[in-house]
This record gives C-alpha cells, structure tokens and sequence, in this order.
C-alpha cells in the first residue's frame, strides 16, 4: 500500500485481510474515498522493513528495498542474511538489490581497563 501511494500511479484502492481502503465496513459512515497523494514525489523512495526474526527478514527481502537490523551478532550474520536472500529470490531480485542496515551499540572507553 505504501509504495502504491508513493508512486501516484491511482487513488489508493486496497481490499485485504486487515486494511481496506477506502473503509467501508458495517460501521463506517459511507464516506470515505481512495486516496491519492497531491505531491509528486520526484525519485523511488525506498522502503525499509524494520526486522530482527527470520520470518521478518525474510518478509523483508520479499517486499522491501531493505532492512534495518538492530541486536545483530556481527559473528553470526548468515543468520540475518539467509532469510532475506530466500525473501529477495522469491521476489525474483538478487542480494544487490537489497540493502542491509545494522546498528552497532558500542561503549567507549579502554577496552583493556577492568570495571568495577
């Protein structure tokens, strides 16, 4: 839905399991419309899926242009790379075309010093 919007190609129509729009369920007052965006946007914007279990990265790779990773084990990044590349190769893309964002938490200081 979000990248149908951004590309202003229609009024955003969706009829899904959890979202529909326009609502028009039971309890809705009737008059809601498609929406279309006003502005153009001049670029592809890229979406990023925020994702830290294999179903999500995978998701990730599938339908977005790329993930933001955080709690990674950088030791252990085949664990976050393989779901997306089963998500992307699904999509029909390959890994270049998926960008991957990790945060890295660090603490300052002398890495030899002892703690109290």
């Amino acid at each position: 839905m979000v990248r149908a919007a951004l590309e202003r190609e229609g009024p955003l129509e969706h009829a899904g399991t959890y979202y529909n729009l326009p609502y028009l369920a039971e309890d809705s007052t009737g008059l809601g419309k498609a929406l279309r965006l006003k502005a153009a946007v001049e670029h592809r914007i890229p979406i990023f899926l925020s994702a830290m279990g294999p179903a999500a990265l995978r998701l990730a790779g599938e339908i977005a242009d790329g993930a933001i990773v955080i709690l990674a084990d950088p030791t252990q990044m085949s664990a976050v790379w393989a779901p997306i590349e089963e998500g992307v190769a699904h999509s029909g893309r390959s890994r270049s075309d998926f960008e991957l964002v990790v945060f890295a938490f660090c603490l300052p200081g002398d890495p030899d010093s002892t703690r109290e």
